[in-house]
């Protein structure tokens, strides 16, 4: 979808010449330095001065390419919105749910890696009330996320998903994903390091996929299998590249998380034969039952004769 309808800039305008090499090096030197600038100070912070001096240009050079403050501001948006929609249209109906998942999440992480101050600038513009993409939201945004919402309603139908709301999915996976470049001195403050490595982010992929999917995917219980094969398959649902989530010992996770592919302790295992499910199926309540039926058989006749 082309994020440009609604947010179109003066210089973008009909009638607009053809870019050259030298122009589109200099309108990105000045969007880099723009969304730095807005992520730091705000939008109302944010001057043309401070912008043209972290571009190092003049300013009546950045004018030059960007008329007015607006203009300015809503390539910013669009240079994060075009990239973001793109990501979400590409979910296929035809495709295995799992794996339109898992690469949806995947892309969106790798997104907050590599462009966290992208991230902010748009969340800048919504906690502000969305002046710029009000209309934007209200129209082609929503127009896309209905559309990818019958995609998810699909495989519903197909029995493919678990029945959930097709749109909440899509706002519990931009909030998971956008909260590691929006929120980052909070994660890096929280996990003890001074920044958000590579290997944070592979593992947070795989943890959110696996999160995510045992959520929508139908489950299947075989009473048949012991409690500790349903603990165990559980962990064996599909993640981003068809990784499970196993921390590393020394990981920020391992803590909190463990290995999801360990067996139960003991603990856990009583826990679930002890289960009212569990009860009506298993062999120790009919050999109660058994032995209490005898017990009244042989009970029977005194009990009988007392009221005689």
């Amino acid at each position: 979808m082309n994020t440009h309808t609604l947010l179109e800039p003066a210089s973008l305008k009909a009638g607009a010449k053809k870019k050259t090499r030298i122009t589109l090096r200099n309108e990105e030197k000045i969007l880099d330095a723009a969304q730095a600038v807005i992520a730091e100070f705000g939008f109302h912070g944010a001057t043309i001065d401070l912008i043209a001096e972290r571009a190092g240009i003049s300013k009546p050079n950045l004018h030059y390419y960007f008329p007015t403050k607006v203009d300015l501001q809503i390539a910013a948006l669009r240079r994060t919105l075009d990239v973001w929609v793109d990501s979400l249209a590409k979910l296929d109906p035809e495709g295995d749910p799992a794996v339109q998942l898992s690469r949806y999440i995947a892309e969106k992480i790798e997104m907050a890696r590599q462009n966290p101050v992208a991230s902010r600038v748009f969340a800048n513009e919504i906690l502000r009330g969305a002046p710029l993409l009000n209309g934007y939201l209200r129209t082609e945004l929503r127009a896309l996320v209905a559309q990818k919402a019958k995609v998810i309603q699909s495989w519903i139908a197909q029995g493919k998903l678990a029945p959930i709301e097709p749109t909440y999915l899509v706002f519990l996976i931009w909030a998971a994903t956008q909260h590691y470049a929006d929120f980052a001195p909070q994660v890096r403050a929280v996990l003890g390091v001074k920044s958000l490595t590579p290997k944070v982010f592979q593992e947070v992929d795989a943890f959110l996929c696996n999160v995510v999917l045992r959520g929508v995917l139908p489950r299947v219980v075989n009473r048949k299998k012991s409690p500790a094969a349903l603990f165990r398959t559980s962990a064996s649902l599909p993640s981003a590249k068809g990784r499970r989530f196993a921390p590393r010992p020394d990981g920020p996770f391992a803590a909190s998380l463990g290995d999801s592919s360990a067996s139960p302790t003991p603990s856990e295992e009583a826990s679930y034969r002890s289960s009212p499910e569990i009860g009506k199926t298993s062999v120790a309540p009919k050999a109660a039952g058994s032995r209490a039926l005898k017990s009244n058989r042989r009970t029977a006749p005194n009990a009988s004769r007392k009221r005689i």
